[in-house]
């Protein structure tokens, strides 16, 4: 797949990242002249401020070690609201991280501690979010 990071590269820079995510991902397995649905991870990082932001922030190649072996993944980073965006904040954090007394330092930490389980909970819906997309990917081409 070595040889493959050169397209990867070349269609970050052209004009089809622009499109929306799936009919970029249809233009990639095009330029890559494979099928991907078994190599591709999606990352949904939350729908930007913008209005007229593209679909599609990067493509880039991940490495996975699997039991058996090394796998090679597309990932796919997108402008997106991931399952974890949809739901009530509530399920997961507290309505108020500061309590009367905290001192600076704690409500920093506190706040910290719950951008990192924002980040963990991403990357745990990350394998529903790809199965949407790749369901997305299926309607689409119908």
């Amino acid at each position: 797949m070595l040889a493959q990071k050169k397209p990867l590269e070349n269609i970050q820079r052209s004009q089809a990242i622009n499109f929306v995510a799936e009919i970029f991902y249809d233009e990639l397995q095009f330029i890559l002249d494979r099928r991907l649905v078994d190599h591709t991870m999606v990352n949904c990082h939350g729908m930007n401020s913008r209005v007229k932001s593209r679909d599609v922030l990067s493509v880039s190649e991940q490495h996975i070690a699997t039991a058996n072996a090394d796998k090679e993944y597309i990932l796919l980073n997108l402008a997106r609201n991931s399952i974890y965006h949809q739901l009530p904040e509530l399920l997961f954090h507290p309505l108020v991280l500061s309590t009367p007394g905290m001192s600076n330092k704690e409500i920093v930490e506190a706040i910290r501690a719950n951008e990192k389980q924002d980040k963990e909970l991403i990357q745990f819906f990350a394998p529903f979010d790809t199965e949407f997309f790749k369901e997305k990917v299926r309607i689409n081409n119908r």
